[in-house]
């Protein structure tokens, strides 16, 4: 039993650790004003709908002049636009057929 409890105990020790590692200090973020100056600065850009920050990332939701909406998600630290993540791996080509 005591040895359970230990490697609970140790686990969560590790745990915790590994999660203050990942924290983000406020001063290593852009400000949401520099990703909306980037975001304004787009051709098309409209009409800003919605700004959020969530897991070191702004997803910034907007319109363009003819009417489509964008969700683009940034890097909160770079500043850089990142990749949509898919859960489904892009499909390979089927072999061509001969006429």
């Amino acid at each position: 039993m005591r040895i359970v409890i230990a490697v609970v105990f140790s686990a969560a020790l590790l745990g915790g650790a590994v999660a203050q590692e990942q924290r983000i200090s406020p001063t290593e973020l852009k400000k949401p004003s520099e990703i909306l100056a980037a975001v304004e600065a787009r051709q098309g850009f409209a009409l800003l709908k919605r700004v959020d920050y969530s897991d070191g990332q702004y997803r910034v939701e907007y319109y363009m002049d003819d009417g489509a909406e964008v969700s683009v998600t940034y890097d909160a630290r770079t500043g850089r636009t990142v990749p949509p993540s898919s859960d489904f791996p892009l499909a390979e080509a089927p072999p061509a057929r001969a006429p």
